[in-house]
């Protein structure tokens, strides 16, 4: 995936999947869309009624409660229908409030009506920031409270379909906490009918608990920030696979960077053959780029290319080829020279893999190695017949933006380590390039000693972040505290890259930093929000409409605060795990 591609996936798009509904094509009016506007037409006449005293003419209430009952019932249909769902599972959630909230407010305005002097001829009633009066009905509860839970559900809805279908959470999830506040509603109307209140003022303030204590602010916390997040990251390559990648992003304290592919392009080439005394270099080159030919390794891939360029393309073909994972390739070679056929057994890798054939580098062939890993490059040692031949010194482009990244992921307090199977002296040499320290470099690491050298860095206290290559790396970004992969299937991802790149790994931590704070920071605002609420409505200094106006503006002070990381870009200069 190319950047331009990267920039135009739409949010809520996976990296290399369907993209989620555009915003350029509106979504059509519903049930749901209906229902909310005629309620709303309903709802608007009863609220002037009900607060307005110079609009109440004779026998007002009488026609608040012919619009607010269809309202109460019909308008807030979904909500009981949902609390009635959650009741034969013998669960609660924040339907369950709504729809006690919506009943006992109509019940009590019927009661208010039918059997108290509120339904006499020429009655006024006032609107009061407070419960106010306690006889006086509250139709405006139970015609507004339904509008303002619908209205509210239609937001969350729409919010949802904005940011995208990926990451999908249960937005219900404070469910345990209703029961509790059905019971403090409960006690609230038993506190103020043992003290002596008004039935009225009582049941007023138990519904006025009973609709701001909606935990729905409280459940939409984490989800909405990791709906933000998720679609936010797909818009720029980065795949968030879940919470447990927030968690991981915020513990890690060591990256471990391989150099392959991630500091370096990959896109190796041949910088120098250094035969020995006596060895023609093309020969060397012709016979270790036909036996490398065989291989996957870049390393394999620069030499077999360097060779094939000297060669016009035409290579001697290998038989009995062998690799040996970090150490090297061998293979038989034959020749046709003179008339006769040269059969050559060749070994092209490390000087370990010439000492397993118990053969030993030359003090030249050791000195012209020693020179190229000082200069940072791979120094490959060839030998065939039993004789060591030459050191071929090959090359990485260091990637343009691997300095910027090691210095990114210092200013985010994490340790940038250096992985690679270079021998020490051509580690050191290009971390000393990037900005690595010099006791940060993991050299001669062989791919099968990986998950070893992990788990020893664990061992030693240290929480890591592992970047793979693709599924064949699934068991070794499993075991890491996080694990970032350019290949979003590989199984144990906790963060997909678009590409090879150590900033799209300092972008991926950041945007993952980013949302858990903006997570944890709307579950404070959520918590902060029923701990001013709860106790005006309990105490009676909230009329029962503010309650449900409240009870609105929480989940939607909570969904404001996660479209905070629609802010995020790759690359801002900020390096604050806290502000987006």
């Amino acid at each position: 995936m190319t950047a331009p591609d990267v920039e135009r996936a739409g949010p809520g798009q996976q990296i290399g999947g369907p993209a989620a509904a555009s915003d350029a094509h509106p979504v059509e009016r519903g049930p749901a869309d209906r229902r909310l506007i005629l309620s709303v037409a309903l709802a608007v006449p009863v609220l002037v009624l009900s607060t307005v005293p110079a609009w109440q003419f004779r026998h007002w209430q009488w026609i608040a409660l012919a619009l607010a009952a269809p309202v109460a019932v019909w308008g807030a249909w979904p909500l009981h229908r949902g609390a009635a769902r959650l009741l034969r599972r013998g669960e609660a959630g924040p339907d369950t409030l709504g729809s006690l909230g919506t009943l006992a407010a109509l019940g009590w305005s019927l009661c208010a009506l039918l059997l108290g002097a509120a339904g006499e001829p020429g009655t006024t009633q006032p609107f009061d920031l407070t419960v106010g009066a306690a006889d006086a009905p509250h139709l405006e509860v139970a015609a507004g409270a339904p509008v303002l839970i619908l209205l509210g559900r239609l937001l969350d809805a729409r919010y949802r379909r904005h940011v995208g279908a990926v990451g999908a959470v249960d937005a219900d999830a404070a469910g345990p906490f209703v029961p509790v506040m059905i019971t403090l509603a409960v006690a609230t109307l038993g506190f103020w009918l043992g003290a002596g209140a008004a039935p009225g003022f009582a049941a007023a303030a138990a519904v006025a608990v009973l609709l701001v204590a909606c935990p729905r602010a409280l459940g939409l916390a984490a989800p909405t920030a990791l709906l933000a997040g998720t679609a936010r990251g797909a818009r720029f390559g980065i795949l968030i696979a879940g919470r447990h990648a927030l968690a991981s992003a915020h513990a890690v304290d060591t990256v471990l960077l391989d150099r392959t592919g991630m500091v370096t392009t990959g896109e190796m080439a041949v910088h120098g053959v250094h035969p020995a005394a006596g060895v023609d270099a093309a020969l060397v080159l012709r016979l270790a780029g036909s036996v490398e030919q065989a291989s996957a390794h870049p390393v394999g891939r620069a030499i077999a290319a360097a060779a094939q360029a000297g060669a016009d393309g035409e290579l001697p073909d290998v038989a009995e080829f062998d690799s040996s994972p970090g150490l090297g390739v061998r293979g038989v070679v034959a020749e046709v020279a003179d008339g006769a056929v040269l059969a050559h057994a060749v070994l092209v890798g490390r000087p370990e893999l010439l000492a397993e054939h118990d053969i030993e580098l030359p003090a030249e062939l050791v000195a012209a190695r020693a020179a190229a890993t000082a200069a940072g490059h791979t120094a490959v040692v060839v030998a065939w017949d039993g004789i060591p031949r030459a050191v071929i010194a090959v090359r990485d482009t260091v990637r343009p933006g691997s300095a910027q990244a090691v210095r990114g992921l210092r200013a985010l307090g994490l340790r940038p380590m250096l992985l690679t199977g270079d021998d020490g002296a051509a580690a050191r040499v290009l971390a000393e390039r990037i900005g690595i320290d010099a006791d940060a470099v993991l050299p001669e690491v062989r791919a099968d000693g990986r998950l070893e050298l992990l788990r020893r860095q664990q061992g030693e206290g240290r929480t890591v972040a592992l970047i793979g290559d693709g599924p064949d790396d699934a068991t070794l970004l499993a075991a890491a505290d996080l694990g970032l992969a350019a290949d979003a299937r590989t199984d144990g991802v906790d963060l997909g890259l678009a590409r090879h790149d150590p900033l799209a790994v300092l972008d991926a931590i950041r945007l993952a930093r980013h949302t858990l704070a903006v997570g944890r920071t709307g579950l404070l605002l959520a918590i902060g929000y029923h701990l001013l609420a709860l106790p005006l409505a309990g105490l009676g200094l909230l009329d029962p409409l503010i309650a449900a106006a409240a009870m609105v503006c929480g989940p939607v002070l909570v969904v404001t605060n996660s479209l905070r990381l629609h802010r995020f870009y790759p690359g801002a200069p900020d390096a604050s795990p806290g502000a987006p």
